[in-house]
């Protein structure tokens, strides 16, 4: 019998750049090789896309593919999806759904009396980031520190991709919003955070890039056993 990842795959009809029993990473634009997945109850999307607002990283100033034009997620509604960055495209966005955040200040344990009553601003680009859910959800916090180079989890590991997201955050959404039955895709993949979460949970996942630049990287890292970082949630 073949697995989700497999039936999948047999669509989708292209090479992969790497696959594994759980995961496969694949070069292209997401938006033909959508198409070719039927959207089931048990595919599931957990991506950041880009968000349309010609954002670039200090250390990485090669602007992210599609990010230099209001960002249309239609292609991706079809399925039920985990997207981060929602407020910055939210007019294309259904009424119904839900939001979750991403805390991603240092936690001082009550040494800071503003982080009892008032503004807490500890991360130079922003405190938190909201994730969109298509679906109705319990409206919950979880807290990764994450600014810059200094990190609550993968501290000393290599960003590979300017918008890199944690594993323990991407492994804490497909054990909240996704079922061991699923096929969890990221259509925008990066720096595959996504595939190392489903697989260190022995879930199935397809990562989809569109930028050849990031390829490479990520079959490295995804060749490279990572130790999941250990999970926090307030």
């Amino acid at each position: 019998m073949k697995s989700p990842l497999d039936d999948a795959l047999t669509s989708i009809n292209l090479e992969a750049s790497y696959k594994d029993a759980n995961i496969a990473l694949i070069h292209g634009d997401c938006r033909d090789i959508l198409k070719k997945i039927p959207a089931t109850k048990n595919v599931v999307i957990i991506s950041d896309p880009p968000y349309g607002i010609k954002w670039v990283h200090n250390s990485n100033p090669r602007p992210i593919i599609g990010d230099d034009a209001p960002f249309d997620p239609s292609h991706l509604l079809g399925f039920k999806c985990v997207l981060f960055g929602g407020q910055h495209y939210h007019t294309y966005l259904p009424l119904l759904g839900s939001w979750i955040i991403w805390d991603k200040r240092c936690s001082h344990k009550g040494g800071r009396k503003a982080c009892n009553i008032g503004p807490c601003h500890t991360n130079h680009i922003g405190d938190y980031e909201d994730i969109w859910l298509s679906f109705h959800a319990h409206r919950t916090i979880f807290r990764n520190y994450w600014d810059g180079w200094i990190k609550a989890t993968e501290s000393g590991i290599k960003r590979i991709h300017p918008t890199q997201k944690p594993v323990a955050l991407m492994r804490w959404l497909i054990e909240s919003y996704t079922t061991p039955e699923d096929l969890i895709i990221d259509p925008y993949a990066g720096s595959c955070a996504t595939l190392l979460a489903a697989r260190s949970l022995g879930r199935y996942a397809i990562g989809i890039e569109l930028d050849a630049q990031y390829i490479a990287p990520s079959v490295d890292r995804l060749s490279t056993p990572l130790e999941c970082p250990i999970l926090s949630k307030l």
